[in-house]
């Protein structure tokens, strides 16, 4: 028997499924994406899930809104949505920067270990996690340490640079101050003091350096923090760890140290009539 009723059910299903939600959106431009979404994304449109099936229970097609229980539901259930979601992007924990400016084994056992946890919380469920920064580091990784071998190449030519530098400086000094130094080790001044005194000598070529140094390297981490929070969106400390202000103050401290070796041998290995040119 044919029932009226049940093709004018199937038409107004048929209609649903073509059917149009028209509903007015406030929209703001979002001058950055902070890495949410790839680059090859031109346009892109963010939605927030707790706002969005509330606003769109107002503006559903006149057939589902007829049905005011569907309404209620559709506009009192903000987090439906999540049981129709495919992926979802998990982000580490802030400030990320401190994440990344680490070797690369750092760099993936700390997001491994975040990983891990993503997929003990979702359970049984079967889930396939890919982490997309791993791969983009694994093929700068190379690049990073080749540069940090050149870095390191670089501080040693420029500590040996700095000692032969020195070490000149301290045999002008050696020399022409011969005669004094033969005299103050004529009226009795000991081979610890001489050293002390060359070695004195030697730090005060160092210390404007240090000085200088520390200072210039805080306006240029200064004017690299504003760059990279200002373009990059990405934050780091400015000022310089614990570690690399140790390792700095041992670099200055061996170089002069190690520029004294050969002066002071020459000043104690020559007698005082030579020194006093007699």
């Amino acid at each position: 028997m044919f029932d009226p009723n049940e093709k004018v059910r199937r038409k107004e299903e048929r209609s649903m499924i073509n059917a149009y939600l028209k509903m007015p959106c406030k929209v703001s431009y979002i001058p950055s994406r902070m890495g949410k979404t790839p680059f090859a994304q031109k346009n892109v449109i963010f939605m927030e899930y707790d706002n969005l099936l509330p606003h769109m229970a107002n503006y559903l097609p006149s057939m589902l809104h007829k049905n005011q229980d569907f309404v209620n539901f559709f506009g009192k259930s903000p987090k439906l949505l999540d049981s129709f979601a495919d992926q979802f992007l998990l982000s580490l924990p802030a400030p990320r920067s401190a994440f990344y400016l680490q070797p690369f084994d750092s760099v993936t056992s700390d997001v491994m270990g975040h990983v891990r946890f993503a997929e003990d919380a979702l359970g049984y469920y079967p889930v396939t996690i890919e982490a997309m920064i791993l791969q983009d580091f694994k093929v700068a990784h190379l690049s990073v340490t080749f540069l940090g071998l050149v870095f390191n190449l670089v501080m040693l030519l420029l500590f040996t640079i700095s000692v032969l530098l020195i070490y000149s400086l301290l045999m002008l000094s050696v020399e022409n101050k011969s005669f004094d130094l033969g005299v103050m080790r004529m009226v009795g001044l000991s081979k610890t003091n001489v050293i002390a005194l060359v070695v004195m000598q030697s730090f005060t070529f160092v210390v404007p350096s240090i000085i200088a140094g520390f200072s210039i390297s805080l306006v240029l981490l200064r004017g690299a923090k504003f760059y990279s929070e200002t373009y990059l969106q990405m934050d780091f400390e400015s000022v310089p760890s614990l570690f690399s202000c140790l390792q700095a103050l041992f670099l200055s401290t061996m170089i002069p140290l190690i520029s004294s070796i050969m002066p002071i041998r020459v000043v104690l290995d020559r007698n005082l009539n030579d020194a006093l040119d007699i």
